[in-house]
């Protein structure tokens, strides 16, 4: 619940304060105490407190059952023989040396397979912008009807707003909000009707964009610039479908579930092993934790980034297209 309702505060849109503010000096200090408070922290919460409740429960077992057993020798000697006889949790490193690399091996691998799905949606964003003012600059300088240039100018605004719908959850209040957008882009009752009853809206609005550029009586185009324009809108539609092909593929989940039931086995055997490494063998609690907490941070990336679009700015870059079109209008 914490990661979805945290994914739309990660929606950063970068000016050159942001970058400054990024490159300052003391950011690797304050990351020492943000571990505590991180978000990652809150979201992983459970798999942290299981690798420490692991670690403690080694602990209290390596050091209790010698203890106990002193106690009951004298009044329980059957007992004291039989905890006695307990083997103690401890292992070598060995086992941890020689599987590490194939873990880090998976943990890199998806982890960079996740950021490739989100620059590439990044990108393809990227490519809905540039044609989508391309479009406008074209049917403004071209289309020769007024009004038709203020229509088609709402229904290019309009396209990114439909396309973030599309890719997101339909909920009852993404809906609403879709429907206050269409409208605030001054889009006709009619063409907003068309297109919140339509199960594709996406296609919907293309086609209106479409019947719109093909009005030779009102946009006074001939064939060739009509056929720029329509290629154009060709490359709107290529996006979408580029969108769908990410949201609709996830990673192998073979992949992924091997990768968390790797890690999950490898963190239950950690404090096992480093028990007889460190001096203090209490220790084992606190590093056990810390490097539980770093793995299953690194783990958790891939998950985070696998879907981007519910963590790319699309809001921003869709007001961004509006403000530029509409100016230019």
């Amino acid at each position: 619940e914490f990661k979805e309702a945290g994914r739309e505060f990660r929606q950063d849109v970068y000016s050159y304060n942001d970058w400054r503010w990024h490159r300052e000096s003391g950011h690797i200090a304050s990351a020492i105490s943000s571990v505590f408070t991180s978000g990652v922290g809150k979201a992983m919460w459970r798999e942290t407190f299981f690798v420490i409740a692991t670690a403690a429960a080694v602990y209290l077992y390596n050091i209790g059952v010698p203890v106990l057993a002193a106690k009951t020798a004298a009044s329980l000697p059957i007992v004291a023989a039989l905890l006695g006889r307990l083997p103690l949790l401890h292992l070598s490193l060995l086992p941890l040396t020689l599987s590490s690399p194939a873990l880090f091996l998976l943990l890199v691998f998806r982890t960079n397979n996740s950021y490739d799905r989100w620059w590439e949606a990044r990108k393809v964003w990227g490519g809905v912008i540039n044609a989508s003012r391309d479009l406008a600059r074209q049917a403004l300088a071209l289309v020769r009807d007024a009004e038709l240039k203020k229509l088609m100018v709402s229904q290019i605004a309009s396209y990114a707003r439909v396309l973030k719908y599309h890719l997101g959850p339909p909920t009852p209040e993404a809906r609403d909000l879709l429907r206050n957008e269409l409208v605030d882009n001054r889009l006709p009752a009619d063409q907003v009707r068309v297109i919140m009853e339509a199960k594709h809206k996406p296609m919907a609005l293309l086609g209106l964009v479409s019947a719109s550029l093909h009005d030779s009586g009102r946009t006074g185009l001939d064939t060739v610039q009509a056929s720029k324009l329509d290629q154009t809108l060709s490359l709107l539609t290529d996006y979408l479908g580029k969108c769908e092909r990410i949201v609709k593929t996830p990673l192998p989940l073979v992949y992924t579930r091997h990768t968390a039931r790797f890690l999950s086995w490898w963190l239950l055997f950690l404090p096992v092993c480093l028990y007889n490494q460190l001096r203090a063998n209490w220790m084992i609690v606190p590093v056990s934790g810390l490097i539980g907490f770093f793995l299953v941070g690194i783990e958790d990336l891939g998950n985070q980034i696998e879907e981007p679009f519910s963590i790319l700015p699309l809001t921003a870059m869709g007001t961004g297209i509006q403000q530029s079109i509409f100016e230019a209008l």
